[in-house]
């Protein structure tokens, strides 16, 4: 094989290699400015920042008044954050008033307009968040402990728990849960993706 050509195809592979991990990384960007937003207008509850092994994330802890102590970790649909003003803010709230500790976890998203399929390139890196979302309720409150999840966060909540059933995981309510390759989140056999 001539050098030109050994060397195109060195290139080329580096190139498909660095588009892979690209496509395959939350946009990092887009959830900083989403947690610079969130924090400046944030009236209910306190930022709390998680870590994984590799990446920083913002969650919203709101304490209830009163209450039993459990916990719900509460998880976004796609593209969005954990204060989305349509479905995640109201219930982070609205259960907490009901005696509930809430978590909102910051998911991986990817930049605006990109399909929802795209996301299942997301999905392992969606199981350390919500590990390090049920660490913090475990340290915090007393259980039990849920998984609330709206549109494409209840797609990434069935994989993480897929992935790990050992999850301390009490029930899951799931709004929205798609089907089909339309952004939803289940391959057409069934499985999550």
């Amino acid at each position: 094989m001539g050098w030109f050509k050994r060397d195109f195809i060195r290139c080329l592979g580096v190139f498909c290699l660095g588009f892979g991990l690209a496509v395959s990384a939350s946009d990092f960007e887009k959830e900083g400015r989403w947690a610079e937003e969130v924090v400046d207008q944030l009236f209910d509850g306190e930022p709390v920042w998680l870590l994984t092994d590799s990446v920083r994330f913002l969650s919203l802890h709101v304490v209830p008044e009163s209450g039993h102590g459990g916990g719900l970790l509460i998880l976004h649909g796609r593209g969005v954050h954990p204060d989305w003003p349509q479905v995640v803010n109201p219930l982070r709230v609205a259960l907490a008033e009901a005696g509930w500790h809430t978590l909102s976890l910051q998911l991986p998203v990817l930049a605006n307009g990109v399909p929802g399929t795209d996301y299942k390139a997301l999905l392992p890196e969606v199981r350390p968040r919500i590990e390090a979302g049920l660490k913090f309720l475990e340290r915090t409150t007393s259980g039990p402990w849920f998984i609330v999840a709206h549109s494409m966060g209840s797609t990434m909540a069935v994989h993480a728990l897929t992935q790990m059933p050992a999850l301390p995981v009490t029930g899951m309510a799931l709004i929205g849960l798609g089907s089909g390759h339309g952004g939803g989140g289940l391959d057409p056999d069934g499985t999550v993706f």
